[in-house]
């Protein structure tokens, strides 16, 4: 949780975007952080500020909720960013996934083929 607070700090402070997208990572790091402190101390700061019981015990879920929501969305600009390098993965796991079935494939037939050879004598 102390690193979520400081990668949240951090985005707020110096994002890893520009323009638009840099106000939603100053926003979403500020989610973050205070998602992170709810979660590591929101309860016993309610408490102490005279908040019910109930109160107190849901501060922890929001600050779990609102952590949620900002690694969803750092997730997405993520896959964003790196869109052509996981396309470019993708695709050469396809092609080593499809060649290695091919291969299979046709050791199966090799071993069919000599099996059926062998029935013949």
């Amino acid at each position: 949780m102390p690193l979520a607070v400081v990668h949240g700090v951090k985005e707020m402070v110096a994002p890893d975007h520009d323009g638009v997208l840099g106000g939603f990572d100053r926003d979403v790091g500020f989610v973050e952080a205070a998602g992170a402190g709810a979660v590591m101390g929101g309860s016993a700061a309610a408490t102490a500020l005279g908040a019910s019981a109930t109160v107190a015990a849901a501060v922890p879920v929001v600050g779990w909720v609102a952590l949620g929501v900002a690694s969803a969305y750092l997730l997405g600009t993520w896959a964003y960013d790196n869109r052509k390098a996981i396309a470019d993965t993708t695709k050469r796991a396809w092609n080593a996934t499809t060649k290695w079935a091919g291969d299979v494939a046709d050791k199966g037939e090799e071993i069919v083929n000599g099996a059926e050879s062998a029935s013949r004598i």
